[in-house]
This record gives C-alpha cells, structure tokens and sequence, in this order.
C-alpha cells in the first residue's frame, strides 16, 4: 500500500518500522496477526495515510469478536477503535471520532484500577477538545485558542498522582492539532500549517498530536 504512493523513500521508512509492531502471534491469543494489522495502522496514520489506516481498522473489527462492553480482551481491537477515533478527527468528523474514543477503552479492560484511571486522563483532553473542535467554526476557534492558552481543567487523578500540568500539555497540543484540521477543512492551508507546526517545530519529544500533526503536515505537502 505504501508503495501504491509512488514515494519510495517512505515506503521503505514504513517498512523499516514493522517490527517495532511486530510481536509473536501467541502473545495476544485470539488477536494473533490481528494486533500487527492494528499497528500497521498506526503507521499508516502517523504519515496522514487516512484511507490505508481505516483499512486495517476496520478489517481488525471485523475479524475479531467484540468481549463483553467494557470488559473486552482484544488489544487489537482497542488499538483499532482509538486509531479510527484519530482518523475520524483528522478529517473533521468529530462526532464520530467521540464515538469511537468513548468506544475503545472497553475493548481492552485489564481490570487495573490504576490502569484504568491512567487511559481516563490520558485521553480526557482528547475528549474535551474534540467535543469543542465539533462546535460551529467561530465557536471551536475561540475554545481552541483559550485551551491552548492555558484555559483548561484537568480531570482529577485518585490513583496516579498529580497529572494535571500533563492533561493541560496534551490539551494545549490536541487543541492545536484539532484547530489546524479545522483551518484545513475550510481550505486555510496557511492557517492549518501553522497551527500543526506549534506542535512539532520545539524539538520535544512528540506527543500523540504532535506525531498526527506531522502526518497532516506530510499529507498536505503530498496532496
């Protein structure tokens, strides 16, 4: 599929990076080559490939039985609904990439409380941002911009400690990222480049919208 881009250079990037995803089919039971397909759309994703991520996905959805809400026991399928989640975003379908976020954590319960509480504030700023980005433009712009000024309550961590100085980092990035998709959607390509370049250009380490941010950035330079 990579190939079918006709950038070679990226092609053999992705395939360099495989067995960063590639683990023994027993590991994970019933996912077996199923959790590899999961992170085959991962690395679709990270270089803005929406179409070719969905494809996996959706195939690893298929193929593998849903667990019982909330308490399933496929890694592979959670990997799958947060990557959809991702996708969705990216294209401006917010409703739906909420959907799929409120979705994914039941894919996978371990049990673990502390577990648990780690995936809630990991990804209560994702939430929090996408539900503004899904508002009407002028709306989403200004909550975007007051999130990433700082404007932000972090959800309260029980178990983990203090995370709040790392929600409102996550939420600054995301609101940025969702603000760029916006600026891009409504064909502002000058606007979205800019709002996905606060996120990469500080040589930090890249957070989750930090890495989707330099896949949208890769696909409007392709586009």
């Amino acid at each position: 599929m990579a190939v079918e881009h006709g950038n070679h250079v990226q092609a053999e990037r992705v395939g360099k990076q495989l067995h960063t995803v590639y683990i023994p089919l027993e590991f994970f039971g019933k996912d077996g080559k199923w959790y590899l397909d999961a992170g085959l759309g991962d690395i679709y994703l990270k270089y803005g490939w929406l179409a070719e991520a969905d494809h996996e996905y959706s195939s690893v959805l298929a193929a593998v039985q849903p667990g019982e809400p909330h308490w399933g026991k496929s890694e592979a399928r959670k990997k799958s609904a947060y990557g959809l989640a991702c996708t969705n975003a990216l294209r401006g379908s917010y409703s739906a990439a909420l959907k799929w976020l409120e979705q994914a954590p039941g894919e996978y319960n371990s049990g673990c409380g502390n577990c648990n509480e780690a995936t809630k504030t990991r990804y209560y700023p994702t939430q929090v941002v996408w539900t503004a980005a899904s508002k009407p433009f002028s709306d989403a712009e200004a909550e975007l911009k007051e999130i990433m000024g700082g404007q932000f309550r972090p959800m309260k961590s029980e178990l983990n400690g203090d995370t709040s100085e790392q929600q409102r980092q996550n939420a600054a990035s995301e609101a940025a990222l969702a603000l760029g998709c916006l600026f891009y959607d409504s064909g502002d390509r000058a606007n979205a480049e800019t709002s996905c370049k606060l996120i990469t250009s500080d040589g930090s380490p890249l957070s989750d919208a930090g890495i989707l941010a330099r896949g949208m950035l890769s696909r409007m330079r392709n586009e």
